[in-house]
């Protein structure tokens, strides 16, 4: 079934900036995790979840024609993330959907099976089923290459009981917990990790390296390797606080610090480099897949209205001026469905991210124009992590 998406064209009234509301309705439309790509590598569609009523399921949109596909006819009872405390649902299994750029396929979870469709020809084919003690437990990721997806999950009796009290999973009561690959040729798979932490999170960081989170009794930035039997501990804490959000990108791992030091760490080389932000509320630090531009989302608790900011030059001796590229924009309803979630397209004309509708208090996507940004010019501040990565390898 294809229907054209109601397209507007608006005008940031601070910063003046244009943006694309891409999808509109009485429903919740939200990209995949903005960790991993929603958009096709020719930036001609992007791929998301729309929540109507108690039912999600994916869907692809044509971004110049706003034609839009349904991709799934996925019956998961109770599909939402139960942990951040959303109505329950049916459909595929929310948050836990990525992309293939590569064959244009959307990788994503009925019950315990893992389906591929294809967003232009919708052909739609079985690739794994995970055994039924087992249950997916966080979000995923395909290599750049198109070769592995990548996908944690949890034993079913320990997870059922944990969300079933209402609050999330406490992390450092998990058991067994494993981080698994899936050859997306051979349908075979194997785990890479095995950890007594319940895994919110996995991405490949290139077509070898994964990046997964978190440790059980901290926020980290876990990274393991197609080979598996080992883990590091990327930018360990210290008395600034710890990691929280990292996205990958060409030039490394940015990431946040507290709010208010932003970072990216060389895997390679266990050098970082941090900078004084000083950006107000909750933080996410934007994802630019190839690094070149510094930004943020900042979520203000007092007024819960949320913003982006972006640095054009980083030095690390003084606190950095941000320009503000969106103002102040309310969002609806809970959790991962109500941050923007700011990726740069493909294309690089326009941040993708999830915003809010005040005519009906719903979350569409929504394009802001940054055509015209030149690379945040950075001062390399060449801290070295004295950690050195620290290593819990185990060969």
């Amino acid at each position: 079934m294809s229907i054209t998406s109601g397209r507007r064209e608006l005008t940031d009234a601070q910063t003046g900036r244009k943006l694309v509301q891409l999808t509109s309705g009485d429903c919740f439309d939200y990209p995949l995790y903005y960790y991993i790509p929603s958009m096709t590598a020719d930036a001609t569609s992007v791929v998301f979840y729309r929540h109507q009523a108690d039912e999600v399921q994916m869907y692809s949109l044509d971004v110049e024609t706003g034609v839009t596909r349904r991709l799934t006819e996925a019956r998961t009872p109770n599909s939402l993330w139960g942990p951040w405390l959303q109505e329950p649902g049916w459909g595929v299994r929310d948050q836990m959907s990525a992309l293939n750029t590569v064959t244009d396929e959307v990788i994503y979870f009925v019950s315990n099976d893992i389906r591929a469709v294809n967003i232009r020809t919708l052909a739609d084919r079985l690739l794994f089923t995970l055994p039924e003690d087992r249950v997916p437990c966080g979000l995923t990721g395909v290599s750049p290459d198109g070769k592995w997806f990548v996908f944690p999950h949890a034993d079913r009796q320990w997870w059922e009981a944990s969300v079933g009290t209402g609050t999330e999973p406490k992390r450092e009561e998990a058991q067994g917990v494993r981080l698994d690959v899936l050859d997306l040729a051979s349908g075979e798979t194997r785990t890479l990790v095995q950890i007594n932490s319940w895994l919110t999170h996995s991405n490949f960081y290139d077509d070898r390296r994964i990046l997964f989170c978190h440790p059980a009794t901290e926020e980290g930035i876990l990274m393991t390797d197609l080979d598996g039997g080992h883990y590091q501990h990327l930018r360990t804490q210290d008395q600034k606080d710890r990691t929280c959000h990292y996205p990958a990108t060409a030039r490394g791992i940015m990431y946040e610090v507290a709010n208010h030091i932003g970072g990216i760490y060389d895997p390679d080389t266990h050098v970082r480099s941090e900078y004084e932000l000083g950006l107000p509320g909750y933080v996410h630090t934007g994802c630019d897949p190839e690094g070149r531009l510094w930004f943020y989302e900042s979520h203000d608790s007092r007024t819960d209205v949320h913003a982006i900011y972006f640095f054009p030059a980083l030095v690390s001796d003084r606190p950095n001026e941000p320009v503000l590229l969106l103002s102040d924009m309310k969002t609806y309803w809970l959790g991962q469905r109500s941050h923007f979630h700011p990726r740069v397209t493909p294309d690089r004309k326009s941040i993708l991210f999830t915003g809010g509708d005040p005519a009906n208090q719903t979350n569409h996507l929504f394009l802001l124009d940054i055509a015209d940004l030149q690379d945040t010019k950075i001062e390399p501040s060449g801290r070295t992590n004295s950690h050195g990565g620290a290593s819990n390898a185990e060969r």
